[in-house]
């Protein structure tokens, strides 16, 4: 491990040196999140290069990129960008990026948290290779970032970034079921950090990652937090895939406090999909906490819902709420489905006619003790592999 590693799993160490407070662990995802940070990806050199300092910088900048077809990397330099209008990314091959790499220090805020009449993106991007590394995104009526498959938005990635305070579901990838052939493929969101703030959500219609469509996805070592309702019903998970969804790895999460930890697959009194709500893939190594707090719609872990030939594997699940599942797997055509080598403190339970093959799992009463080396141990190992 070199002396950088080493430092930043002292960090992370750290902030799990964490308070028992009305029987809850605190833990800093903050500080872990920033002790962890990876290098920014690299500008290609044949790529066009527009700094920016304000918001009127932006847009010019966008303008720009576009009239030249893509290729640009627009750089943020630190500061706040108050963004009245929606950022479109229809070119390809479009980065933006932070000139710090410090995600905290560089914020692109829109018209804020709240309900609006018409749609209010804070990003939509519909070209392909985009990329956004370093970032925070943050206060917008609709979707922090909108990923439009069914323009063709393949190759996303999200990277190093902070979204957090969003209306409705902080990412959003979006497909069309009249055509078939268009969805977004091959995405990666790696190292973000996705929360409400204020310890719960505005309203209930919010997830972390809301995604329709995707194939051949990466979702790794994210920190989501309080994705919760405040009222009237539950909120959507923390990360949901789901409509002709397929081959996507979900892997070195960490969630904290959120209604919902992962699904795959959703059903629907009308089903929204041409083949599978969701098929296969694989859902390994993620670690889902819930306090005993005031979030009163605390639920599953993880559930798959009409998602056959699906892997569970080594995750850990610890709740201090009632809720008494930590995975549930649901419906008919779940079918093939192995659920291995899970640790948890709550029930792996079967519903509605699925079907799995369930071995070496641990139901135990957990302790917070095993919590924190747990965390610790994701975290850590994520900061080591970024070197």
């Amino acid at each position: 491990m070199t002396s950088i590693s080493a430092n930043k799993s002292i960090l992370i160490l750290l902030a799990l040196l964490c308070s028992t407070l009305a029987n809850a662990i605190t833990i800093d995802t903050e500080a872990i999140f920033l002790a962890k940070l990876q290098p920014q990806v690299k500008i290609p050199d044949y790529y066009k290069i527009y700094n920016v300092r304000n918001a009127n910088e932006v847009y010019q900048a966008l303008n720009k990129a576009h009239q030249v077809g893509g290729y640009a990397a627009i750089l943020f330099a630190d500061g706040i960008y108050h963004l009245k209008r929606t950022i479109n990314i229809s070119a390809d091959n479009i980065m933006l990026l932070s000139t710090s790499a410090t995600p905290v220090n560089t914020i692109l805020r829109g018209n804020g948290m709240k309900s609006t009449k018409g749609v209010e993106n804070l990003i939509r991007v519909s070209g392909k290779h985009f990329v956004i590394d370093g970032l925070t995104l943050e206060q917008t009526g609709n979707h922090l970032i909108q990923i439009a498959g069914e323009n063709g938005a393949i190759n996303p990635i999200i990277r190093n970034t902070i979204l957090q305070d969003g209306y409705e579901q902080l990412l959003k990838v979006t497909y069309s079921r009249k055509h078939s052939d268009r969805f977004s493929t091959n995405g990666l969101v790696e190292n973000c950090l996705f929360r409400y703030t204020n310890g719960i959500g505005p309203n209930f219609y919010i997830g972390g990652i809301d995604a329709h469509g995707i194939k051949n996805w990466q979702i790794k070592n994210n920190i989501f937090e309080n994705i919760a309702s405040p009222n009237k019903y539950i909120a959507e998970h923390a990360i949901h895939l789901w409509n002709d969804t397929a081959h996507n790895t979900i892997k070195n999460n960490l969630i904290i406090n959120s209604d919902r930890g992962i699904g795959l697959g959703m059903r629907l009194k009308k089903h929204n999909y041409n083949t599978h709500s969701n098929f296969a893939g694989v859902v390994e190594g993620n670690i889902i906490y819930h306090a005993k707090n005031n979030h009163e719609f605390a639920d599953v872990g993880i559930i798959l819902e009409d998602s056959p030939e699906t892997i569970i594997r080594d995750n850990f699940i610890y709740f201090e709420h009632d809720y008494p599942n930590a995975i549930e797997f649901r419906f008919n055509k779940t079918i093939d489905v192995l659920i291995s080598n899970n640790e948890t403190n709550r029930g792996i339970v079967l519903r509605n006619h699925a079907q799995a093959l369930i071995i070496n799992n641990r139901i135990a009463e957990l302790t917070k003790s095993s919590l924190i080396l747990a965390i610790a141990a994701l975290t850590s190992k994520a900061a080591v592999l970024s070197q």
